[in-house]
């Protein structure tokens, strides 16, 4: 008597794996392609910098990884059958999928496992001595909840059990998989073989992500042994146009996620201009921020601020507030610094009531009613509040006991507000 069941899956033979594995290929290499040319930049700006060039890697091989299988499953199963079909008599088993026909005597068969994911059915696998045939159930990512493998379950159980003397058992696999096994006490002979494919796979993706992040290295401007003390952006005007390195402010540039934007040169002005911790060059049209991208030699957009103007030295103005900006490396461990972040704040400062003290010859000194600030040139925070001004004035002002960059009686504006975060890479 033969007992036939139909259910959701696929025969993975060497056509449909093949398939399989040239589109998730070919995927692959094309979100490659793409995270090459914009990807990064997105995720580098998106994260603000905060995300190194390795553990961006790392997820992009992963979510590409997944989305590559997926549309690779999605594809083979409009070109292959999605149903698989086992009959069942007392002597053969018959897997019957996209018309293709595979016989095996039950006597011959040394190891089936079923296995279930959170008590779905996800795979079985059927081994002889010559063959190791596996049927994966539902999609390449969950299983199915189908009567019909319940049933076969049961009565290749009892045949196996009973009539072939398996013996059968419970357990756990990798990843909480539930694991159904019949043996009949033999070696696996297929474990090693697919230890040795697993492992060989781990091998592959791990010489990937070294080679895609030394070619990002080579191709995309990483470069650790930077000197910053001997490195700077030169910004010149001809009280006309505006250069950064020779290159001339254009009048488009890209956005810093997409897309370009058109920049308004008559009211295009400077706003920060660069030195060793202050590595952004900064722009203002009245509308939009600009800034200049050293690592790809061009100029970017960053958001859109409204008749912001200098006021000091690393101050700004909207002519209603006080803004100022805060330079920060970016850095890991391994790598040391791989690149540069400029914050722009919005303090509660009143413009109105913001008055000029005293021109230094290193910085700037404000008045705000009875609270008193510095701007400090070449310092990477462009506005620090004076704690005691009596002291600062005593020491510094009148009878410069104290240089500047010495002084310890500054500290930082409480709860400033943040505006933007610029980040680039080193050039």
């Amino acid at each position: 008597m033969e007992s036939t069941f139909t259910f959701k899956g696929q025969l993975l033979t060497a056509k449909y794996l093949s398939s399989f594995i040239l589109v998730s290929v070919i995927v692959f290499g094309v979100l490659c392609s793409l995270y090459y040319f914009k990807g990064y930049d997105l995720v580098f700006h998106l994260f603000s910098g905060s995300i190194s060039r390795e553990v961006s890697i790392m997820f992009f091989v992963v979510f590409s990884a997944i989305i590559s299988m997926y549309i690779a499953y999605r594809f083979t199963i409009s070109y292959f059958k999605n149903t698989v079909k086992l009959s069942l008599n007392d002597e053969d088993l018959e897997v019957s999928y996209n018309n293709e026909k595979v016989i095996i005597k039950i006597k011959n068969i040394t190891h089936l496992f079923f296995y279930k994911k959170l008590q779905a059915w996800s795979k079985i696998t059927v081994q002889t001595d010559q063959q190791n045939i596996n049927i994966n159930l539902g999609n390449v990512f969950l299983g199915i909840y189908n009567p019909e493998v319940d049933d076969f379950f049961a009565l290749i159980k009892s045949t196996l059990v009973q009539k072939y003397n398996l013996n059968y058992e419970a357990g756990h696999s990798y990843k909480g998989k539930q694991m159904l096994k019949f043996t009949n006490g033999q070696q696996n002979k297929h474990t090693l073989k697919f230890l040795k494919v697993v492992f060989g796979s781990l091998i592959v993706a791990i010489i990937m992500i070294f080679i895609i992040s030394n070619f990002y290295t080579d191709n995309k401007g990483f470069n650790n042994n930077y000197n910053s003390s001997n490195y700077q952006n030169i910004y010149t005007t001809d009280g006309k146009n505006q250069y950064v390195n020779g290159i001339k402010f254009p009048l488009k540039v890209d956005h810093i996620f997409w897309g370009t934007r058109t920049v308004n040169l008559n009211h295009l002005q400077v706003l920060q201009k660069p030195s060793d911790n202050r590595r952004h060059i900064l722009f203002s049209d009245k509308k939009t921020i600009y800034y200049y991208d050293e690592q790809r030699k061009s100029f970017v957009s960053a958001g859109n601020i409204a008749d912001l103007i200098p006021y000091g030295e690393g101050v700004f103005t909207d002519n209603k507030l006080i803004y100022y900006t805060e330079t920060k490396p970016l850095k890991t461990r391994a790598n040391g610094i791989y690149g540069y972040q400029t914050i722009l704040y919005k303090t509660n400062l009143q413009k109105s009531g913001m008055i000029i003290l005293h021109q230094l010859r290193d910085a700037t000194v404000y008045q705000n009613e009875n609270e008193y600030y510095i701007s400090i040139n070449d310092d990477p925070i462009s506005l620090y509040k004076i704690d005691n001004f009596s002291l600062f004035k005593k020491n510094v002002i009148d009878n410069n006991l104290t240089p500047i960059n010495e002084y310890k009686g500054f500290v930082t504006i409480k709860d400033p507000s943040l505006v933007l975060k610029i980040s680039t890479r080193k050039k």
